[in-house]
């Protein structure tokens, strides 16, 4: 591949990584600074302020609740119980609430409510956090690539404009070279559409083709394995054409 071909292809692919969005895993927090205070039962279906009683009166400031992976209710609700008063805690995102905005209150129970399809069911823990919580950042998604190979079997060298939806570079493929095209996986890890323009003329013509080609997902870039695309020179109609090899 040329310098100006691997520049060109790897502004593309640095320019349109912005496409890709990912969703935040679930927030988690240390367990350093935090008080295991006992587990509500979940039997599935709505279940609507289920309540943990504590064994002594406790000052708390922030609650955490831990769903098994497994349990496919949702907790909408987070609350507690003091002097006989209901009060809701203070959704922090996740599975992270606050109590009075984090100024915390003399708790004696705390209470949950849930809702899920009837299922098997699971135990919800429930957590103590000492101090103001500081959620971890999820992992950095990992930019999954999806490549395509092109080769020239002709004569002579051949302009190339790869276009996909973020925009359309220009590149030279020289005879006897191969390069290889790659770009970034949208969500869902879809592919996006990509294409190939080239004059097909072999003449001093002029007679514009664009072409869709497939690509594939791989770890990293292969020629053995991406699918491959040739240009073929039909020298009695002098014309090019692009035919996929694999």
């Amino acid at each position: 591949m040329t310098s100006r071909l691997k520049s060109m292809i790897l502004t593309a692919v640095l320019s349109s990584i912005g496409l890709a969005s990912f969703a935040n895993a679930e927030t988690t927090i240390s367990s350093t600074n935090e008080t295991y205070l006992g587990a509500v039962s979940y039997p599935g279906g709505l279940m609507e302020r289920a309540g943990l009683r504590l064994a002594a009166p406790s000052d708390i400031k922030y609650l955490r609740v831990d769903v098994p992976s497994y349990c496919t209710g949702q907790v909408f609700e987070v609350g507690l119980v003091t002097n006989g008063t209901y009060l809701t805690a203070e959704s922090l995102g996740g599975n992270l609430f606050s109590v009075n905005s984090g100024r915390g209150l003399q708790v004696d129970g705390v209470y949950l409510s849930i809702n899920g399809p009837q299922s098997a069911g699971c135990s919800v823990l429930v957590f103590k956090v000492e101090s103001n919580p500081t959620p971890t950042p999820p992992p950095a998604p990992t930019q999954e690539f999806a490549y395509v190979c092109l080769t020239n079997g002709a004569r002579a060298a051949i302009p190339t404009n790869v276009s996909t939806p973020s925009g359309t570079t220009q590149g030279i493929v020289y005879p006897g070279q191969t390069v290889i095209i790659s770009q970034p996986v949208l969500p869902g890890r879809v592919i996006p559409n990509l294409s190939l323009s080239f004059d097909a003329d072999a003449s001093l013509g002029y007679f514009p083709v664009s072409v869709y080609v497939a690509s594939t997902i791989l770890p990293v870039g292969n020629c053995q394995y991406a699918p491959l695309y040739q240009y073929v020179e039909d020298v009695g109609l002098r014309r090019l054409n692009l035919v996929r090899l694999r």
